[in-house]
């Protein structure tokens, strides 16, 4: 496999590239066994009998979670089903034969389940069910008035939504339903959700919904082709491993850049398809080995053949195609305009779609970095596990950060503010790659996946997202103002700002650092000389404020006029400070060198 020319038409043929020859060592089951037990049981639980002995035997938080999981699911479905057959009753529909089925997808279908993890859902309903009326309004209000539903029911529908849910906690269980309409008056039981005619009379946000289940349904059937029983047991293992370490490594979030669990999910698919008779043990290894050599820019990560449907030609034009072999005439070229995407993931339901088009150079820096640092840890015997799955101490990483708050007055408008916020960081991280430094300089930023909620003087809920920042390879005095990129973010997402919310931006040190990111209690390398921030000042952003800067730590966007802020332009280097060598101890990213590798760099500490 350190070939990567050699294989790559291979790699990208679902199933071409099999290394049956290797198969397991004597100690492989008995390792397996012990990482289970070490690192999973804790995290994970299992409906499968010969996993669960692997962790060690079922216990009792495993059992209470899968009965109120299973619980959970049947009293929903009851509810579900006495909405749709008065539905079908006030449309003049046979009562008796109105049906809708609740499918499963992401974790809990994988059967990969965290504890206390969410549940993902998706509605399937018949022809003459409206998505406006009957399912959020009528279903909503139903779900609204249970009373096993606590806390606040959200519904997510929007046109620029990719796919309109309910949200809600239904007995103490998140959960995410979607809506789906069958071409059809009745949901059969036994319908073949594969089938491609099932997506007929269906629009986009219905599809990329009910994607979700057609999804999972074929990365579990891609694994389990003309292999024993085994097969999907080892699959489903090695991704509970693979979420641990990303998740304790902060690449876990499709939202903010990284890679959901669809996409993490496909990757070990592909190498479970290459290696389909080794464990989990094993496929760990060539796991990291694999994706620490892949050729991100070039190979696309395929489980499934992409094929066009003729019968369903608007899907087919949004679908995926290889750069390679993409007509220069056709939509995705021209969407292509600025540039192939960091990262394809394809997704094997039709319309297949990369599931990591967020993905964007300063994130797979980061995952890149960590591939290269798991398959270093695996070439060294005996093999550190735990350092492995140690968690990345983020803030201890980094010296200096990017705060950003998003606040609200209103919980229901918040969430939907806050939600818009998340999807919309990526930007953020844009604009700051695209920020050059007076040398020519880029600055390079670690977006953290974790968010807080804390306590707001002005504001009664908020939501904190945090950017560790850096200067790669900064060894002269520059000027570093990152109001320009601030003040663009702002003025992209305020179009779609809530009543009563806010957003503010600013920069802190380590030492700045809120009490409620260390939840243990504050640890010594973030106490020191504190430095009293400059008081707020909201602006009104303006097209000039590029070529300036405004002197203030924090970046604001309010709702009403206020005065302009004072604006200078730095003089000199009174902005700047050198940070001592010894002191540089966060990580570079560049993903060939150490974390800890000190750097001589400058940074300005006066403002963004």
């Amino acid at each position: 496999m350190d070939d990567f020319e050699k294989y790559k038409e291979s790699l990208k043929t679902p199933g071409a590239l099999k290394f049956e020859n290797q198969r397991p060592k004597p100690y492989d089951r008995a390792e397996t066994d012990y990482l289970a037990f070490r690192y999973l049981r804790d995290h994970y639980y299992s409906y499968d009998k010969r996993e669960s002995e692997m962790f060690g035997g079922s216990n009792e938080w495993e059992r209470k979670e899968i009965h109120n999981r299973e619980d959970a699911l049947g009293a929903l479905n009851e509810i579900v089903q006495i909405w749709i057959q008065r539905v079908a009753s006030r449309k003049g529909m046979n009562a008796q034969q109105g049906t809708a089925r609740i499918l499963t997808f992401g974790s809990h279908r994988l059967g990969v389940n965290t504890r206390g993890g969410d549940l993902d859902t998706v509605l399937l309903v018949p022809n003459y069910v409206d998505r406006d009326e009957d399912f959020f309004d009528d279903l909503g209000e139903i779900l609204r008035t249970d009373p096993d539903v606590k806390g606040l029911l959200v519904k997510v529908n929007d046109k620029n939504v990719a796919a309109p849910i309910i949200k809600m906690e239904f007995r103490d269980i998140a959960v995410d339903m979607g809506f789906a309409r069958l071409d059809a008056a009745r949901v059969d039981d036994k319908i073949d959700v594969l089938d491609n005619r099932t997506l007929t009379n269906m629009d986009d946000q219905m599809i990329n919904s009910f994607n979700g289940s057609r999804n999972v349904e074929l990365i579990v059937k891609s694994v389990s082709q003309n292999i024993e029983d085994d097969s999907v047991r080892n699959f489903r293992t090695t991704l509970k491993f693979i979420k641990l370490w990303a998740k304790n490594k902060g690449v876990y979030s499709n939202a903010i850049g990284y890679l959901g669990g669809i996409s993490w999910a496909i990757m070990t698919a592909k190498i479970c398809q290459m290696f389909p008779r080794l464990l989990p043990n094993r496929l760990l290894r060539k796991f990291f080995k694999v994706y620490s050599q892949w050729k991100w820019n070039d190979i696309p990560v395929i489980i499934h053949p992409v094929t066009e449907d003729k019968n369903l030609e608007s899907q087919s034009k949004r679908q995926w195609v290889d750069p390679e072999k993409m007509d220069p005439n056709s939509y995705n070229y021209a969407s292509m305009a600025k540039g192939p995407p960091q990262m394809s993931v394809i997704t094997p339901a039709f319309p297949c779609m990369n599931s990591t088009s967020k993905v964007r150079s300063t994130n797979l820096k980061v995952i890149d970095f960590h591939l290269k640092e798991g398959w270093e840890l695996m070439k060294k015997k005996p093999i550190n596990w735990d350092k492995l799955f140690e968690e990345f101490n983020f803030f201890k990483k980094f010296k200096y950060f990017i705060r950003v708050d998003v606040l609200g007055d209103r919980e229901e408008e918040f969430d939907k503010w806050s939600g818009w916020v998340e999807s919309q960081l990526i930007f953020f991280t844009n604009e700051i790659e695209n920020m050059n430094l007076n040398m020519g300089e880029v600055m390079d930023v670690y977006p953290y996946p974790e968010s807080y909620s804390c306590q707001d003087e002005k504001y009664n809920f908020s939501k904190v997202y945090f950017y560790g920042r850096e200067l790669e390879n900064q060894w002269y005095h520059a000027q570093l103002d990152l109001r320009p990129a601030a003040v663009s973010f702002i003025e992209k997402i305020r179009r779609r700002r809530e009543q009563g919310s806010n957003i503010k931006i600013q920069k802190v040190s380590r030492y700045e650092l809120p009490d409620f990111v260390f939840p243990k209690g504050r640890p010594k390398w973030a106490i020191g000389k504190n430095v009293q921030p400059q008081p707020s000042i909201p602006i009104q952003p303006k097209e000039s404020m590029t070529a300036q800067v405004v002197r203030s730590t924090v970046v604001e966007a309010e709702e009403t006029k206020v005065e302009e802020p004072r604006v200078e332009e730095i003089k000199g280097q009174e902005a700047i400070k050198k940070v001592k060598k010894s002191d540089a101890n966060y990580p570079s990213m560049d993903a060939g060198r150490d974390f800890g590798e000190p750097m001589i760099t400058r940074l300005e500490t006066n403002g963004l």
